[in-house]
């Protein structure tokens, strides 16, 4: 059951994070005024990509919580 949930999650990580970690790395080495603006940027980022998901994440919520009730009435 760990195998099958984690197997295709873990994998999908390892790989984004290697794959930003060398594209920072990249973009040092070929122009690292761009990739310092970029960088600042993404510490902007961060905090609103974790609001948007914390929203998402209620909102959602919220609409299971509707249908389950709705369910429950028809029955």
């Amino acid at each position: 059951m760990i195998e099958s949930a984690l197997g295709d999650k873990m994998g999908n990580f390892i790989y984004t994070m290697f794959m930003g970690i060398s594209g920072i790395a990249l973009g040092f080495a070929r122009g690292w005024e761009i990739t310092l603006a970029i960088m600042t940027f993404g510490i902007i980022m961060v905090p609103v990509a974790g609001f948007w998901g914390y929203s998402l994440q209620v909102g959602t919520s919220t609409v299971l919580k509707g249908y389950g009730q709705s369910a429950g009435y028809a029955e």
